[in-house]
């Protein structure tokens, strides 16, 4: 792996610092009597330079008291929230010279924020910047940004962390606007946008309002029309048409602020509100058609208790009460109550302001930005307000009524009724600002909600949330039937006796944009009974079994990884803020039957902690998981004997390596690998008593083969690099510490280990000629696979290294073996250069009969394609088989070739992930998260990239991956696990085409039967398959032998590892054929 640094130190272990992430499960704290505390960081964050610019000059333009929104956003897809900060505008003076429209901070991941706003192509833009609202308009998984101004609006599309003005239809009106809202109005998986519009004002139509005096004063909003806010359609190819007055949207007297949605009347379909400035607010009800009717004054919600319009600000919605039933809440002027309606049902609201207790506090603040959120994680929804007037200089007499104004936080008690949080309570709340926008987001990972706020005309202030000793759940969730960023999702908690309810949505507050997750406070509950997703196309998804303390990802069709009993099941690589080489390997995972029962069970790799780091609780380094035969898993980690075992573990390969009938398994770590030997299900380890756990070194992939066919199983072991916490490289880019190229570091040579057949392992790594002279310390190994390159009968080892050339060890025929890498042609690029190689992989994919090599290597190279053409000599055909020019952008781990399709050929899956987090920052197009990719091939080796849709347009940092045919139905089903995230469990639909699944058992070969040699024709077509452990990137897949084909299958021929042949003729379809050795 390459990686991208501007600085190298030496160092020891005093250069890390380790800062605890809050998103791994944590241990259960202990309660807290104090749970409400802010600590004001904006300094220290790195947000200290900004200042907001109202354009005020003296002229006393009506806009200048308007402010500017703000927003949290991970633009690069790192998982950490990034800010977004707009710097407003000025009219006819110069810029102050600190003055940016925009200024995008990137989150370090360490507390603080580093300025990238030139980086990120927002340094040349210039507007009067107000709102911002982001989603992910385009489906193709980041984050877009569309900014509204005081004059034509700007929507950016973000390309790989670098944004782009993409000119269209939102742009071209030159107009005020305020607040925008991403809704998806008719459901067809793509984004619309609501963009509310303000007055008709203009520089040149400015006003002199005096108040019955001589000196101008700023003008009230009546002195000014207002102009309908506008509703754009999206076609679905990145074009809006304007479609308010067809829509029902159109409203002439405007002046809208801010906007929410809901969907009220649970009918599925997405309504929204909006407060406007002086004028009735409205209710737009979704008529399921595209269209809207407007029901502001029938529900309730247009006017004060006494039939007045109010000056709308701020708007938010949430589920407050017992009721289960919404409330909205809208920030108003000064002697005026913050707005708060319950929905009551059949379309009604009842104006709860004074009896919910927020009313009589909030008469003598004006409120714009307004946030419902659980500050305290009780489990449930309070009010956050940001307060600040509007007219500095016509408050004389008004005593209790300022300019500048404190924050409020009104506490629920969880029924509904509220308490404001006394400002001596944490000092934040007693700061007086003229405070407009307001947004929150968890930046530092810790659970709670952290807030941002921008002053009208002055800076940024940044709010770390401090809360103490109380559990949570963040739940984070991606769209593949409906619109991407899921919005319109409802997401209920049922923990105790509450049930907690949270929506997906953008819109809410003022100008601003929140985080898109729903986050759920669970004061001292330690179990959560179920989670439920009702997703905006129309599905839902119960997850049981969901941990506490942690943040996890649920994605729209993904429901197979949860109904089968695997969600929450966590890979962690132990990360806390020190940027360890060890962090990005990730972790595999493996299909096999470990109890015997003819169902393919699944073991996940967990990863671990560093030793001198806080520990990650009771975490095992293996999870077991046993197929229940209906389509879901049991886990079995304690019964089988795995739960009390404690490792940083990477990689699984399985195998009868005593030839019992029962799957061991071998576990490569950070330290001593793991041999498990299985006795009826139950796991014993004995590394040590065989001789293969006693080196401490990191391990990657490794092997089962039997490389002298004794019939015994021997070991191939693959190890990295020489690395400790002692003897850690500092590595930095932009100041911060990064993760360093595996070029700083020493390889060491991989391992091969004999079996002697009484259970224990001899190490033979030099005299099989595993040892390659100077080669031999540089392996760097990631991936191993093995094949039989030239046919002989004689099993070999393919090596895939990173950073130094690819070997090909080629069996002599006696168990001992010639390096032959560079003189087969797979060593290098075809440039001559070493690339960096993770997972590997070996079939027939043409009518030769020979058979490829693949290889996953670094986004700007190519995935490695290989063709033996005879003689021991191979072709890279990257280009050819048109798999190289696709892949070039991604960064390859797992890799596996396995007929998806059933018709015949094998196809290519590979699951991609960076490791660098702001890798976008540094190359164009490349991403942190990244797409797997499906290449689909045609029967002559040339392949097609499967279009990204459904699972295939997800972004996940990609790591182990593996295929079995987990239900039985004769198609190869996939897992993956991603790095330091969940694992994914997809179900292969393949329908139409007929099937052959082939197990053997060997009798003089071992029981595996690895090495063997399958030949199916049908219909005069001749597929081949073999049986092995190895290949992937730190997985191992179910070892039968699958075939797919139309019609009937004609004969099958197999080379057993002890040279023996079988043919059979009676061969059904879709059926599961099992063959032993001579019966």
């Amino acid at each position: 792996m390459r990686y991208s640094v501007d600085h190298v130190l030496v160092c020891g272990v005093a250069c890390v610092i380790a800062a605890l992430s809050g998103c791994e499960n944590a241990p259960p704290p202990e309660l807290s009597d104090k749970p409400i505390g802010f600590t004001e960081v904006t300094a220290d964050a790195g947000l200290g330079a900004f200042r907001h610019d109202n354009g005020a000059d003296g002229k006393k333009y009506y806009a200048e008291q308007m402010g500017s929104g703000a927003g949290f956003i991970d633009y690069d897809g790192d998982g950490w929230l990034d800010i977004l900060l707009l710097g407003g505008g000025y009219w006819d003076r110069a810029p102050h010279v600190w003055y940016k429209s925009f200024w995008m901070y990137r989150n370090m991941g360490d507390g603080t924020f580093e300025d990238v706003t030139e980086e990120v192509g927002l340094g040349q833009l210039s507007a009067f910047t107000l709102g911002v609202a982001t989603a992910d308009y385009d489906n193709d998984g980041d984050q877009d940004i569309f900014v509204t101004n005081l004059n034509e609006n700007m929507l950016l599309e973000n390309k790989g962390g670098v944004f782009e003005h993409k000119k269209s239809s939102l742009s071209i009106h030159d107009e005020w606007s305020s607040s925008a809202l991403w809704i998806d109005t008719n459901r067809d998986g793509w984004l619309d946008v609501y963009v509310g519009n303000y007055a008709d004002w203009s520089p040149t139509r400015d006003k002199f309002c005096p108040e019955g005096g001589l000196v101008k004063l700023y003008c009230v909003p009546a002195d000014y029309e207002g102009i309908s806010s506008r509703y754009f359609e999206a076609r679905g190819d990145g074009v809006f048409v304007e479609r308010t007055q067809e829509a029902g949207i159109y409203h002439p007297l405007g002046k809208a602020l801010g906007m929410a949605e809901w969907d009220f009347n649970r009918d599925g379909w997405p309504d929204f509100v909006v407060a406007n400035d002086g004028e009735g607010d409205l209710l737009f009800m979704n008529n399921q058609d595209g269209t809207y009717s407007e029901r502001g004054v029938q529900s309730g919600i247009a006017f004060s208790e006494h039939g007045e319009a109010r000056a709308g600000m701020g708007i938010d919605i949430g589920v407050m009460d017992e009721t289960g039933e919404p409330s909205v809440f809208v920030g108003n002027f000064s002697t005026e109550m913050i707005g708060v309606y319950r929905y009551l049902g059949n379309g009604l609201f009842s104006d709860r302001a004074a009896r919910s207790r927020i009313g009589q506090p909030s008469l003598n603040t004006l409120t714009f930005g307004l946030m419902v959120i659980d500050v305290d994680l009780d489990g449930d929804l309070d009010l956050f307000v940001a307060n600040g007037h509007v007219y500095p200089d016509r408050l004389v007499g008004q005593d209790k009524i300022t300019y500048e104004q404190r924050a409020q936080l009104f506490e629920n008690d969880g029924s509904g009724f509220f308490e404001e949080v006394p400002p001596s309570t944490t000092p934040p709340l007693e700061i007086e600002m003229v405070a407009r926008g307001a947004a929150y987001g968890d930046y530092d990972r810790d659970g709670d909600p952290d807030i941002l706020i921008v002053e009208n005309g002055g800076p940024a202030r940044l709010w770390r949330n401090d809360v103490t000793g109380r559990n949570w759940l963040r739940v984070t969730v991606t769209g593949t039937e409906g619109n991407r960023d899921a919005f319109g999702t409802h997401v209920r908690v049922y923990a105790g006796d509450r049930i907690q309810e949270r929506r997906i949505r953008s819109g809410s507050s003022y100008l601003s944009q929140n985080e898109v997750v729903a986050t759920f406070g669970l004061m001292d509950i330690q179990s959560i009974d179920s989670v439920r997703v009702d997703w905006a196309a129309g599905s839902s998804l119960v997850l049981q079994d969901v941990p506490i303390n942690t943040e996890i990802h649920v994605t729209e069709g993904q429901q197979v990884t949860d109904q089968a009993g695997l969600s929450g099941v966590l890979h962690t690589n132990g990360g806390f803020g020190d940027s360890w080489a060890p962090e990005i390997v990730g972790a595999g995972g493996a299909f096999f039957d470990y109890d015997g029962d003819d169902q393919q069970d699944i073991l996940v790799v967990t990863g671990g902690a560093f030793e001198g780091e806080p520990p990650l609780g009771a975490h095992p380094a293996l999870r077991l998981f046993r197929n229940m035969g209906n389509g879901t898993f049991a886990e079995v980690t304690q019964p089988a004997g795995l739960a009390l075992l404690r490792s940083y573990s990477l990689g699984v390969t399985i195998g009868d390596y005593d030839n019992d009938g029962d799957q061991d398994i071998y576990v490569t770590n950070l330290g001593p690998d793991l041999l498990l030997r299985n006795t009826d299900g139950v796991f014993e380890d004995v590394g040590q008593a065989a001789g293969v756990g006693v080196i401490s070194e990191w391990s990657t992939s490794a092997m089962f083969f039997d490389a002298n066919l004794d019939g015994h199983l021997d070991i191939y072991v693959g190890t990295y690099v020489h690395w400790t916490p002692e003897d850690d490289i500092y590595c930095s880019f932009g100041g911060s510490k990064v993760y360093c190229t595996p070029e700083l570091y020493e390889g060491i040579a991989s391992r091969y280990y004999e079996n002697q057949g009484d259970g224990t392992f001899t190490e033979a790594t030099e005299r099989a000629g595993f040892l390659t002279g100077v080669e031999a310390i540089r392996d760097k190994t990631l991936g191993v696979a093995e094949m039989d390159a030239n046919g002989d009968g004689w099993p070999d080892v393919v090596v895939a290294n990173d950073t130094e050339r690819d070997m090909l060890f080629i069996n002599q025929g006696n168990g001992s073996f010639i390096e032959r890498g560079i003189t087969s042609g797979i060593a290098y690029d075809q440039h001559g250069k070493p690339r960096a190689g993770m997972g590997v992989d070996v079939g027939v994919v043409d009518d030769t009969g020979e058979p490829s090599i693949f290889v996953g290597n670094f986004s700007d190279e190519m995935v490695g394609v290989y063709q033996h053409m005879g003689g021991g000599i191979f072709r890279d055909r990257a280009s050819a088989s048109r798999i190289g020019q696709p892949s070039f952008k991604t960064l390859t781990f797992g890799l596996v070739l396995f007929d998806v399709d059933l018709d015949a050929d094998l196809d290519l899956l590979i699951a991609n992930g960076h490791v660098q987090t702001h890798i976008a920052q540094i190359v164009d197009g490349v991403t942190f998260r990244q797409r797997p990719q499906l290449f689909l091939n045609d029967g002559t080796g040339i392949f097609a990239e499967m279009p990204p849709a459904g699972l295939l347009a997800e972004s996940f940092v990609g790591r182990g991956l593996a295929t079995g045919d987990y239900d039985r139905d004769g198609d190869l089903d996939v897992l993956m696990v991603e790095n330091n995230g969940p694992i994914h469990l997809w179900r292969n639909e393949s329908q139409g085409r007929s099937w052959l699944r082939v197990e053997l058992i060997g009798t003089e070969s071992n029981r595996n039967a690895y090495g063997a040699q399958l030949h199916l024709w049908t219909n005069g077509q001749m597929q081949v398959r073999r049986i092995r452990a190895g290949s992937s990137y730190l997985s191992h897949s179910e070892t039968a032998a699958f075939f797919g084909f139309d019609g009937t299958a004609d004969s099958l021929y197999v080379r057993w590892p002890s040279g023996k042949e079988s043919r059979n003729y009676e061969l059904g379809i879709n059926s599961r054929l099992l063959i032993v050795e001579d019966e």
